[in-house]
């Protein structure tokens, strides 16, 4: 007998970085106001599920996030892509300090390897290992919320759609948003 597990998948309330376009990366930056706010709106639209566990990122602003779900287990397979040396730089700084790295990045980032950081590729694989974790852990089904970062979700989400690396950015999700995934043989989004 097939038992259904569903994944809410849900991305941390903005972070001032966030709202300046800073990439965040590694840097443990809390949640602001507008984050707060994010926050709740989502987890009153699922007030009414019963989350049978909660796992997170162990980043503050992730955790502060999981906790609107339930008491977060943390797991640092979910930590957001490691950036490296462009942890706090904007867009802007970065493509003028790194023209390059930049222009590449645009095109397929799907291996580039970022200053003292990883890659997009390593960070997918992080994601899938978490999730299938959490999968093999709830065979019996239920709900369960998931709290991680732009683009290991993105890079996560791609996977399980079974689309190339390359297309991540069709996957974005915003601050405090979540996406039901369901598993009964294999992976779907809910619409």
């Amino acid at each position: 007998m097939s038992h259904l597990l569903r994944i809410l998948l849900v991305r941390h309330g903005q972070t001032e970085w966030n709202a300046t376009g800073r990439f965040v990366g590694r840097s443990d930056i809390p949640l602001d106001a507008t984050g707060r706010v994010q926050v709740h709106r989502l987890s009153q639209a699922y007030r009414d599920t019963r989350f049978i566990a909660t796992y997170s990122s162990p980043s503050s602003r992730a955790m502060e996030t999981a906790r609107a779900f339930g008491e977060p287990i943390p797991d640092a397979d979910l930590l957001e892509l490691h950036m490296g040396e462009l942890d706090g730089l904007d867009g802007a700084t970065f493509a003028t300090r790194h023209p390059e790295l930049a222009e590449a990045w645009r095109k397929d980032p799907s291996h580039l390897r970022l200053p003292s950081g990883e890659t997009l590729a390593e960070a997918q694989t992080r994601g899938l290992r978490a999730i299938e974790r959490i999968r093999a852990q709830h065979a019996g089904g239920g709900t369960v919320a998931v709290v991680s970062h732009q683009m290991l979700i993105s890079a996560t989400r791609c996977a399980l759609a079974g689309h190339p690396l390359r297309r991540f950015r069709h996957y974005t999700l915003k601050n405090g948003a979540g996406i039901m995934l369901t598993w009964n043989g294999a992976w779907k989004e809910e619409a």
